[in-house]
C-alpha cells in the first residue's frame, strides 16, 4: 500500500495546513483499531491500526458509529495540536499535543500513529517520563518479548531498518547496496535497498529515469544508477505536495494511492483528487467495503457448504432406508402365500417352499418360519412387518423429497451468492438465509460489569427504540431480571416452554411501552425458547419487581404475580 516515506512526508505537510494549532474536542473509538480525532474547527483525523489496512487521513466528515466512545479524553479532548512530524525515514508519524488546566499546568503527551503493517498501533506515551499511557492495541510479552506496548511501560520505536537514508547517504553507498541484490530486479532492489520506499516509489523512480525495473540489479550501468540516485534524492527531499492519486486495476477497483502522479501508470487507470487524504480515504472506504462483501461472501458459503453437506449425508442414509423398505412387498407375497397354502403347512416347519403365483415363471419361493407358531400367525407375523415397511417407505420418501428440495435450494443459494457483487444483496440474501434457518444468528452484545461478574446479555432495540435484553443461559438469565434489571423494567418469558429471560428497560422514560413494542420484546423471549418453531407462542409479561426467585430454586428458576399474556411469533429485531 502507499504508506511509504514519500507519502507519509506529503500527508504531514497537509495534516500541518489543516491541523496544526487545532484544539482536539473530541477523541472517539469506533472499533479496536480504529480511532477520530475531532477538532474545533470541524476537521476530522481518522487513524487506523487494522494489521490489514492502516491508514491516517483527513476525513471529509465525522465517522459516525453506534459504538463509538471516548478513549483518553482526560490526556486528548482540549488538547492543542504543537507539532507532527516523521520519525526518520520510518513509517511513523509523531503528533505533539499540549493541554492546559483551568489552574494552568501543562501536559503534553505524543500521539504516535506506527503505520508498519501487521504491527501497525496507536500509542499515548507521556512526554515528561516517556512512559506509554495507552495504546489501541496492547503488546503483552508474550505477545512479543522484545517490545511490550502496555500502559506505564516505556516507550520503544520501531526497530531500525538497515537500508540507505537518501538524505544522509552517498552515491557510493547506494551502487555497492544496489548491487549486492545481483540477480533480483531493480523494484526489488530499490525497495530492499532505500528506506522508507514502497513498490508504486521504486516503479516510478525507475521509470522516470529510464530504467527496466524487471532489469537485474547486477547489470545495471554506471549511468543508470546515477540517474535512479539522482530522482531518488530529488523526491525524498522535495516530496509532492497538495494533491493525490488513487490507482486502479483493469476491473475498476483501487489497488493503490499516491503523493504524486505515477507516470508509468496509463491515464485510464489513474484519478487525481484534490488532496492526499481524499484519495487515502477514498482508497480506504473501497478496499473495506470490498473486505466486508468478502467475508460475508465467505460466511454464507461456508454456512452454505455445511448445510449442503449434511444434506447430502441425510439423502445417502435416506436412500439406504429406501432400499431396505422397498422389500415390503416380498414379505406381503409371503404372508399371502402362506393363508393360501394353510392345508400343506404344519406348526413346527423351520421353512416351507411354495410356489409363487406371482412370479410370471411361478417358480418356487422359499418362505422363513417360526416353528413355534402357527401357518396363520406366521402369515400374520409377515403381514405386520409389511405394514410397519410399508408405513415407514411412504415417511422416508417423503422426508426423501424433502431433502432432495433442500439440496436443491441450497445449491440454488450457492450460486446466487457467487453472482451478486453488491454488499446490500449480499446481506439481503444473509437475513434470508437466515429467516430459512440455513445460517446461525450472530449476535454481539457488549459486557456489563455487575457485582455478579461479566455478563454480555444480547441486545436489541425495538423499533420505537426501547432496548431489550436477552439472557443467554440459566445464569446470566439470574442476574438480569434479580440484579440487572430495575423494578419498573418489564420481563417477559414464553409460556410453558424453557427459554431466556427477556427484559424490556425503561431507562428513565415515564411513557408506558406501545403495543408495538410489546409484541416485539415478546417476539425475542418467543423466539428465544423451545418454541421457536412454532408459528404462535404464548408469551407471559410483568414488572421485573413481581418476579422472584423461590428459595432452594436452580438457576433461572422464577415465578412471577400480576402476568399478561401476548400470542407473538417468534421473530428477531435488529441488534
Amino acid at each position: 500500500m502507499g504508506f511509504d516515506c514519500i507519502t507519509i512526508r506529503s500527508l504531514i505537510g497537509e495534516l500541518r495546513s489543516q491541523i496544526l494549532g487545532g484544539k482536539v474536542e473530541e477523541a472517539l473509538q469506533a472499533d479496536e483499531h480504529s480511532l477520530l480525532l475531532e477538532f474545533e474547527t470541524g476537521h476530522n483525523l481518522a487513524i487506523r491500526c487494522s494489521p490489514h489496512l492502516p491508514a491516517i487521513f483527513l476525513a471529509s466528515s465525522p465517522v459516525s458509529s453506534p459504538q463509538q466512545r471516548p478513549w483518553q479524553s482526560s490526556y486528548l479532548a482540549g488538547a492543542v495540536v504543537q507539532e507532527i512530524e516523521q520519525m526518520g525515514t520510518d513509517r511513523v508519524i509523531r503528533l505533539r499535543l499540549e493541554k492546559r488546566s483551568r489552574i494552568g499546568t501543562v501536559r503534553q503527551v505524543f500521539l504516535i500513529v506506527e503505520l508498519t503493517g501487521r504491527n501497525s498501533n496507536l500509542i499515548l506515551v507521556d512526554k515528561d517520563s516517556g512512559l506509554i499511557v495507552d495504546a489501541l492495541r496492547r503488546v503483552t510479552r508474550q505477545m512479543n518479548r522484545f517490545r511490550q506496548i502496555l500502559p506505564r511501560v516505556a516507550y520503544l520505536p520501531p526497530p531500525p531498518q538497515s537500508r540507505l537514508d537518501p538524505q544522509t547517504g552517498s552515491l557510493a553507498e547506494f551502487k555497492e547496496m544496489i548491487r549486492a541484490h545481483g540477480e533480483q530486479t531493480v523494484a526489488d532492489a530499490l525497495v530492499g535497498t532505500v528506506a522508507g520506499m514502497s513498490r508504486l516509489t521504486a516503479h516510478e523512480v525507475a521509470f522516470s529515469s529510464g530504467v527496466d525495473w524487471e532489469e537485474k540489479a547486477a547489470s545495471l550501468s554506471e549511468g543508470k544508477l546515477s540517474r535512479l540516485w539522482r530522482n531518488i534524492c530529488s523526491l525524498y527531499r522535495h516530496p509532492p505536495a497538495g494533491g493525490g492519486f488513487i490507482i486502479f486495476d483493469s476491473q475498476g477497483s483501487p489497488v493503490d494511492f499516491s503523493s504524486f502522479n505515477p507516470s508509468w501508470v496509463p491515464a485510464g487507470r489513474k484519478l487525481q483528487v484534490s488532496s492526499l487524504s481524499k484519495a487515502v480515504e477514498y482508497f480506504c472506504s473501497r478496499r473495506l467495503e470490498a473486505q466486508r462483501k468478502e467475508q460475508l461472501r465467505q460466511y454464507i458459503f461456508t454456512s452454505l457448504n455445511k448445510a449442503l453437506l449434511s444434506c447430502r449425508g441425510k439423502l445417502r442414509h435416506l436412500q439406504r432406508e429406501l432400499a431396505e423398505a422397498q422389500e415390503a412387498e416380498t414379505f406381503k407375497i409371503k404372508g399371502e402365500l402362506l393363508m393360501a397354502n394353510l392345508g400343506q403347512i404344519r406348526k413346527g416347519q423351520t421353512e416351507a417352499k411354495l410356489s409363487n403365483f406371482y412370479d410370471p415363471q411361478g417358480q418356487e419361493l422359499s418362505i422363513l418360519l417360526d416353528p413355534e407358531l402357527s401357518p396363520v400367525e406366521n402369515a400374520q407375523q409377515y403381514f405386520r412387518r409389511y405394514r410397519k415397511l410399508s408405513k415407514g417407505r411412504t415417511i422416508i420418501e417423503q422426508r426423501l423429497s424433502q431433502e432432495q428440495r433442500r439440496a436443491e435450494e441450497l445449491e440454488g443459494y450457492c450460486k446466487q451468492a457467487e453472482t451478486l457483487t453488491d454488499y446490500a444483496d449480499l446481506l439481503a440474501l444473509r437475513d434470508e438465509l437466515i429467516a430459512r434457518g440455513y445460517l446461525k444468528i450472530k449476535v454481539k452484545a457488549k459486557r456489563k460489569q455487575t457485582k455478579e461478574g461479566n455478563i454480555a446479555p444480547r441486545r436489541y432495540l425495538t423499533s420505537t427504540g426501547w432496548t431489550v435484553l436477552v439472557g443467554r443461559n440459566d445464569r446470566e438469565n439470574d442476574i438480569l431480571t434479580l440484579k440487572l434489571a430495575a423494578p419498573d423494567d418489564l420481563w417477559f418469558h414464553a409460556q410453558g416452554s424453557p427459554g431466556s429471560h427477556v427484559i424490556l428497560r425503561r431507562e428513565g422514560r415515564k411513557d408506558e411501552p406501545d403495543r408495538v413494542t410489546l409484541e416485539e420484546a415478546a417476539s425475542l423471549a418467543a423466539y428465544w425458547s423451545k418454541a421457536r418453531g412454532s408459528e404462535t407462542v404464548p408469551v407471559s409479561y410483568t414488572l421485573a419487581k413481581y418476579v422472584r426467585k423461590p428459595r432452594r430454586a436452580g438457576p433461572g428458576t422464577v415465578t412471577i404475580s400480576r402476568e399478561k399474556t401476548l400470542f407473538v411469533k417468534p421473530r428477531l429485531l435488529s441488534p
